[in-house]
């Protein structure tokens, strides 16, 4: 048993050695699965630096805004429809941990701000704060680009509403610099 795990200490450093971004950059996009249906996927720019060889700290950045004209039901009379207005600003800072070129963990935090406005009446706002930590592949499609699908789970509670769940992810990942 001692030679097995001495074997397996030896791969997994050689391999995580060999794994050389330091001070390097990436840009990419992601999603996040988690608790949201198909009909509401989304895509969230990334920007990460890699602070040693396995170690990256990075952001994510949402923002949406839309607009749904409702109709009261009035025939001919458009002054009467009611517009609803959402909104809403999301920042998520990360951190990974390769650990060699394929593997990676990671864990992150979501700070979400958000308005909705129905017709004259005041906007009512909502906040949220999410953690999520998981494992995902960093699968290498030439030297600088990589697809990244991930799994973990997800928490979240804002106002009046708590959330838990497995997230899957999917992003694309540019990495900039040596």
């Amino acid at each position: 048993m001692k030679k097995l795990f001495t074997f397996l200490m030896v791969v997994a450093m050689s391999t995580t050695t060999a794994f050389s971004q330091a001070g390097s950059f990436a840009i990419g996009v992601g999603s996040n699965m988690a608790n949201t249906s198909w009909q509401d996927y989304n895509l969230e720019p990334t920007v990460g630096y890699f602070m040693s060889d396995n170690m990256m700290v990075g952001m994510g950045f949402n923002f949406g805004s839309s607009t749904i004209t409702n109709d009261n039901g009035t025939p001919d009379d458009a002054d009467d429809d009611i517009d609803t207005k959402t909104s809403g600003l999301s920042l998520s800072p990360f951190f990974r941990y390769y650990l060699n070129e394929m593997f990676y963990a990671h864990g992150g935090i979501g700070l979400t701000t958000g308005s909705t406005k129905v017709g004259d009446a005041d906007a009512t706002t909502t906040s949220s704060f999410d953690l999520d930590a998981g494992v995902g592949l960093s699968l290498m499609w030439n030297e600088k680009v990589a697809i990244e699908p991930s799994l973990g789970l997800a928490i979240g509670s804002g106002e009046n509403t708590s959330s838990f769940g497995i997230a899957m992810g999917l992003g694309i990942n540019i990495r900039l610099g040596e």
